[in-house]
Formats: C-alpha cells, sequence, structure tokens
C-alpha cells in the first residue's frame, strides 16, 4: 500500500512539474498558426480532457437542477448553453494542444 502511494506522489509530483512548461510554449507562438507542440497536446489529452469530461458531466447535473428555476424565466437554454455546451465544445470541439479556444467559435 505504500508503494502504491508513493508512486502516485512520485506522478503527480513530476506532473505538476512538467505542466508549465506546457504552457509556456503556447505563449509564445499565436494561436491563429493552427500548429501545437508536443507537450501541449500531451498537457491537453492526460490533463485536460478529463477535467472537461467532468466538467460536462457536473454542467448536466447543474442544468437539470436548476430547470425548476430556469423554465419559469424562460432561460433555460441560456443555463444549458453556459453549463453544458460550453464544457462540451471544449473538450470534443477543440483542436488538441490548443489549450485556449478562440472567443469566435463558441
Amino acid at each position: 500500500m505504500k508503494r502504491k502511494i508513493l508512486f502516485v506522489s512520485i506522478i503527480l509530483l513530476a506532473s505538476a512539474l512538467a505542466a508549465p512548461y506546457a504552457f509556456c510554449g503556447e505563449m509564445n507562438e499565436p494561436y491563429s498558426n493552427g500548429s501545437s507542440s508536443g507537450e501541449s497536446m500531451l498537457f491537453d489529452l492526460l490533463f485536460l480532457r478529463p477535467l472537461g469530461i467532468a466538467a460536462c458531466a457536473i454542467g448536466t447535473a447543474g442544468a437539470i437542477v436548476s430547470l425548476p428555476f430556469t423554465i419559469p424565466t424562460g432561460t433555460a437554454g441560456d443555463a444549458v448553453k453556459a453549463l453544458v455546451t460550453a464544457p462540451g465544445n471544449y473538450t470534443f470541439v477543440r483542436p488538441l494542444g490548443q489549450l485556449e479556444p478562440p472567443s469566435s467559435n463558441y
């Protein structure tokens, strides 16, 4: 059991140390060129996409819970767009490795 905890701790520490390098390469490159570095693709695949899937699930639950309050006011569509569609687009539509979506597409 101690070996598993040590192994997980080492993996988390290595990931935390490597994460800033994935962002640094993207900050210096213009977003519109369409190319992504391997580090940012790996960071996106291993961390951001699973977090995006979790955000979709939590957003869906939040949208369902908010329905009794948003249906009478006519803002159910806005709630679904903000809580479900935006995380879904960020997770499933955005190209791999492009860490920030362009504001015009969403």
